[in-house]
This record gives C-alpha cells, sequence and structure tokens, in this order.
C-alpha cells in the first residue's frame, strides 16, 4: 500500500501584508496596555473597598471613581496650581468628621494614600518610629540631590547623620546667626524699597526666593550669595531645577512625556556643582582651622574628618568624590527644603498685612 501524504496547512506570518502586522502589534500592545490598567483599577479600588467595609475612615467612595470626584470637586474650589496637600485640609473641612486621618483613592493620578492631619498622629510614624518614606519623595528630590541627601536616608544611616545635624539647629547657634540674617533681610528691604520708590509692579515672589536662599547660604556655607543683586548660577540652577523635579503625580499624562526634563536637569546640576564643588573643597582644606564653628556645612565636614577639638599641623584633609557628591546633596537640600516654605510665608504675610490696614499700622508702630 503506498503511503498518502497529506498536505498540512502552517500560518505562515510573511503571508500577511506588511500594514496587517504592523496593525496587529498595535493592537496586541493597546490590549495588554488595556488589560494591565484594569487590572490595577480593580486591585486599588478592592482595596479600598475592604478598608470601607472595614470601617477605616474615608469620604464617600465610588466603586469605580474612587475619589476622584471628591478630589475634582475640591481642586475646582482652589486657585490654578494650588499644591496638591491642600487636599488633606479640605476635605477635613467638607467632611468634619474625618479631623485626625483618612483614605484617599485618586488612582490612576496617585496611589491609594492615608492622609494624616493630626500631629499627634504623624509623630508617631516620623520621630517614635521611622517608617520608610514615599518613593515620590525620592523621585523629586533625585535630579537635586542623587538621593544621597538627609531627607531620602532610611533607619541607622538617618540617625547617624541627624544627629550630626543637631548643634547646627539649636537654639543658641541659630541667635549667633541672627546679625548675618538681618544683614540679608537688609538687601531684601533695599530692594522692596527701590521698587516702591518707582511705583512699578513686580512679583515679590522672586526677591523673597533670592533673599531665602542668601539667608540659608550664610547659615549652611557662610557665604555670601548676593543673588538679590546679581545672578548666581547656584541659587538660579537651584529654582530652576525645582520647576523641572517629577513627583510622579500629574492630572495630565502628557506632563510625564516632557523628553526635554533629562537634559534641562543635567544642564542645572552642571551649574550648580559648578559653583559649589571651590567652596566645599576649600572649607574642607582648611575645617581644622574652625574647630568650634557651628555652620552646618562645618559640622558635617568636621564628623568626617574627625579633627580633634585643637587645630594641629597636621596634612590638609582632602575632599574625595564620595564625600564632595554627599555634601553637594546636602547643601542642596537645606536649599530646596528652605528656600521655598520660607518665600512663601512672607510673601503670603505680606499680602495678608495688605488686606488688613489696622494690623500693619499696629505693626509698623512696634
Amino acid at each position: 500500500m503506498e503511503n498518502i501524504i497529506i498536505p498540512t496547512w502552517q500560518f505562515d506570518p510573511n503571508w500577511l501584508p506588511e500594514s496587517t502586522r504592523i496593525w496587529q502589534t498595535i493592537c496586541v500592545v493597546i490590549a495588554v496596555a488595556v488589560v494591565s490598567f484594569l487590572w490595577r483599577l480593580y486591585r486599588a479600588r478592592s482595596h479600598m473597598w475592604r478598608l470601607q467595609r472595614n470601617g477605616m475612615p474615608m469620604p464617600p467612595h465610588h466603586w469605580l471613581f474612587g475619589h476622584l470626584g471628591v478630589a475634582a470637586k475640591i481642586f475646582r474650589s482652589l486657585p490654578p496650581h494650588a499644591h496638591l496637600l491642600l487636599i488633606a485640609d479640605q476635605v477635613r473641612r467638607e467632611y468634619p468628621h474625618l479631623d485626625t486621618a483618612f483614605y484617599l483613592d485618586i488612582w490612576p493620578f496617585g496611589p491609594p494614600t492615608l492622609m494624616v492631619i493630626s500631629p499627634e498622629l504623624v509623630s508617631q510614624f516620623t520621630q517614635d518610629v521611622s517608617l520608610p518614606k514615599f518613593e515620590g519623595l525620592r523621585k523629586f528630590l533625585e535630579p537635586l540631590t542623587g538621593k544621597k541627601d538627609l531627607v531620602s536616608m532610611e533607619g541607622h544611616e538617618w540617625r547617624h547623620w541627624r544627629s550630626k545635624f543637631n548643634p547646627g539647629f539649636s537654639a543658641g547657634n541659630i541667635l549667633s546667626m541672627i546679625p548675618a540674617m538681618v544683614e540679608e533681610f537688609r538687601a531684601y528691604r533695599d530692594v522692596i524699597r527701590q521698587h516702591a520708590l518707582q511705583g512699578d509692579i513686580f512679583p515679590l515672589e522672586l526677591p523673597t526666593l533670592a533673599m531665602s536662599m542668601d539667608i540659608i547660604g550664610r547659615v549652611v556655607l557662610d557665604q555670601r550669595f548676593n543673588s538679590q543683586q546679581s545672578f548666581n548660577a547656584l541659587t538660579g540652577g537651584m529654582v530652576d531645577q525645582v520647576a523641572w523635579c517629577d513627583a510622579g503625580l500629574h492630572a495630565n499624562p502628557l506632563q510625564y512625556l516632557n523628553i526635554a526634563r533629562p537634559f534641562v536637569q543635567r544642564y542645572n546640576t552642571w551649574r550648580m556643582n559648578s559653583y559649589l564643588d571651590p567652596i566645599l573643597k576649600q572649607r574642607y582644606a582648611t575645617i581644622r582651622q574652625r574647630p568650634k564653628s557651628k555652620v552646618i556645612a562645618d559640622l558635617i565636614m568636621s564628623t568626617y574628618a574627625g579633627h580633634p577639638s585643637q587645630p594641629t599641623d597636621k596634612q590638609q584633609p582632602r575632599m574625595d568624590p564620595d564625600f564632595s557628591e554627599f555634601m553637594r546633596a546636602q547643601v542642596k537640600l537645606f536649599l530646596q527644603a528652605g528656600h521655598d516654605t520660607t518665600a512663601a510665608s512672607i510673601v503670603f504675610a505680606l499680602y495678608l498685612l495688605s488686606r488688613h490696614p489696622a494690623v500693619l499700622r499696629r505693626l509698623r508702630s512696634e
């Protein structure tokens, strides 16, 4: 009996037109993205459903939209570009029973979050027990500090270096620096007075930011940045860099696709480091000449160099690359952490004084 060969048909992908294969690939990618999105949406919402069933505090939760409706209503009532963290206080005002802590589900614009309002409750996981920090914080600080700063540290490393900073923030040390602060504030007064004499309209935030960073420069580095009078590469780069930092919490998905961000961040980093490096190297080389200095940069350098209580004639210490990077991170952290909060507080205080003439008169009389 002769062998009978039955032909079999096999799918040949090359048989399809090129355009069809491209569309198939696109459809597969879209399908995977949609399934992944739906799965993550289900995980976020189901987590909140379980918390709600267990009686955990939260605003009214929608099975599909979570708390996006609550958040949208609140942000519509706030000025444009208001900080995301304002939502916690606004929720407390809208729902007075949520006065200590509550859960908030705004996925996909952010992870499900426990919003803590009570200072006593906050101290339980920031002072009594140091819990791991939010990854978005490190992501925001990475272009500034490379995640080598005090805020990004955890556990033993954080406790070690935080203890070294404590003398710099003591009440006595801050009081000793008041003359330097007043000197910088007088420069700020002169800038504001000049604008008042000219009668022009100007953004108060810019000179106030410059004044804040000039004061921080005196406290942290014992350096005069003079950024109120002229351009300074460090403070200018800092203000620009902060504007390009990203914590990964955007309402507009297109903001994640900014291809210019990494290039601008590298340029600003180069500007800031080029200004800082000579100052840090010079202060470290002469650290033994300032054994009792309470300048914050000197406190860190003294710890690293292990200098004795009295100056010696030993060879001048040299800053290695790792410690140089560490020092840059701390200086930039203090500039970032202090300049905007201080400036915003001063600007808002001056605004409130302008709205309440009676209080302004009392302040002037004092």
